[in-house]
């Protein structure tokens, strides 16, 4: 960490911020799957002492309860990134289900942020900002994915050109191409919970329907 810090140090001393950007980029890449190993250790944590205790014979029943409840909350966090309690992962698992393959689980994931749980029913609410906010990263994206095609472009557009410039013009292209794909991935969560809520929506209607046609 020091080694990192101190080169950082020499980039910022040079004063090309480009270069700070894209040695950046190249740190994360390369340390991206020690930082993803430590965030997901953290996140057993927790599950690894909820399953040390519950194994544990001086606890009473009901305390014992509590934990496995606990437990089961906590694995359903760190596997679905959903906090909820019993009744409504069981009714998450029913809206999968009965959708019939329509609505892959991945979908209701990624739309954690914008589910609502109350009074036993599921509801995703997206509001005014969401939408804003959906629309602004598409724009963003597309933006940036321009920025980055053109710094791309311009090794084979500038002549005479050296092999400096040239990885300049490249490392400036990864960059904005980095930017770009950040900033479609954050359209993922929105698009989601435009599935989850038709297919809710859906089977809403379809129970209404069975109900009319039986009465």
């Amino acid at each position: 960490m020091i080694e990192l810090a101190g080169k950082i140090f020499e980039v910022l001393q040079s004063g090309n911020v480009l270069w700070l950007a894209v040695f950046l980029i190249v740190a994360f890449v390369m340390n991206a799957s020690k930082i993803f190993e430590f965030l997901e250790g953290r996140k057993k944590q927790q599950i690894k002492r909820l399953q040390e205790a519950v194994s544990c014979d001086l606890l009473d029943e009901n305390f014992r309860n509590f934990i496995s409840h606990e437990l089961q909350r906590e694995y359903f966090l760190y596997v679905a990134n959903i906090a909820g309690e019993k009744q409504y992962r069981d009714r998450l698992f029913q809206i999968h289900r009965d959708s019939n393959g329509r609505l892959p689980f991945f979908h209701i994931r990624r739309a954690s942020g914008s589910l609502k749980f109350d009074d036993g029913q599921v509801t995703v609410k997206l509001g005014l900002f969401d939408k804003l906010s959906y629309w602004y990263n598409i724009a963003a994206g597309i933006f940036f994915l321009f920025i980055g095609w053109a710094f791309f472009m311009m090794p084979i557009l500038s002549k005479p050109i050296n092999v400096v410039q040239a990885l300049v013009f490249i490392g400036a292209g990864l960059f904005f191409l980095f930017a770009a794909l950040l900033f479609g991935s954050q359209t993922f969560p929105y698009s989601s919970a435009i599935k989850v809520r038709a297919e809710i929506s859906r089977q809403e209607n379809q129970k209404k329907s069975e109900g009319d046609d039986n009465g």
